[in-house]
Parts: structure tokens; C-alpha cells; sequence
């Protein structure tokens, strides 16, 4: 177990997580969010503060917007947010990034915006594995979709 994933398990689930993506993108989730434990998980190696100009952030609450379009019960819309009702998550887009928020699935939301934020910065994501033997190793790109 790396010291990352040691870090994870001894995390209390409510403490809240920053992780640093390269130094490119920050995140900032805050304690008690839904899914706060996948991300945990599925970041573990980032885990830690960053100092990234691009930011996201991850919260429950949800906030008031005035002035949203409604698109029947599916979602509602101004030119900087965007909320799905039935997923109970709301995204904001900020002059540093993103706030994603609510008490629904939200790591759907924060892997994609993670990307482009990255695409943003000139870095990319790479569904892949490596197979490590004896110091020499073997790339596995993932198939897309």
C-alpha cells in the first residue's frame, strides 16, 4: 500500500480532501460531501495542497441562482450554471474553475470538468495501466468510448 493510499484509509470520511493534480488543477472537496470517499479513492495519489491557478471545487450545498432558464424538469441553465434536478448536482463555472455541488453522484461531473481544465492548461488525461517488472514497464491504453 503506497503512503497516498495509507493517507486515504487513515482520513476520517469527514475531514474534507484537497488534492493536487500536477500542479495543474486543485481540488478542494469539502468535509461531509457526497462521494468525498470515492474521490478519496480514486485520487489518492494527488492527495494534498495545491497551488494550481485552476481550481475545482466540491461541496453539497446548493446554491441559489437567480435568473435560470428552465428546460422543463430536466434542467436549469444561465450562461455560468447548470442544474440537474433529478441528479441533485449543480455546476458553476468560476474565472479559476468550477464548483460542483449537491448530494448526488458528483465524481460524474468532476472527471470530465477535471479533464477540461487540464486540455485548458495543455495537459491531457490518460485512461491507461502500467505493468512494472524489474524497473522496465509496459503502457496499457484503455480503450475509449
Amino acid at each position: 500500500m503506497s503512503q497516498s493510499e495509507r493517507d486515504v484509509v487513515q482520513s476520517g470520511a469527514a475531514s474534507g480532501a484537497g488534492f493536487d493534480i500536477h500542479g495543474v488543477v486543485g481540488i478542494d472537496v469539502a468535509p461531509g460531501t457526497p462521494g468525498e470517499s470515492q474521490l478519496r479513492d480514486m485520487l489518492a495519489p494527488f492527495l494534498g495542497k495545491s497551488v494550481a491557478s485552476r481550481w475545482i471545487s466540491v461541496s453539497e450545498e446548493i446554491l441559489p441562482v437567480s435568473g435560470q432558464s428552465h428546460a422543463e424538469d430536466a434542467y436549469r441553465f444561465t450562461e455560468n450554471s447548470l442544474y440537474l434536478p433529478a441528479d441533485r448536482v449543480q455546476i458553476i463555472e468560476t474565472a479559476e474553475g468550477y464548483q460542483i455541488r449537491g448530494s448526488g453522484e458528483l465524481l460524474t461531473a468532476v472527471i470530465p470538468l477535471l479533464d477540461r481544465l487540464c486540455v485548458q492548461e495543455e495537459t491531457a488525461m490518460i485512461h491507461a495501466a502500467v505493468v512494472d517488472f524489474r524497473g522496465s514497464g509496459v503502457l496499457l491504453p484503455a480503450w475509449g468510448e
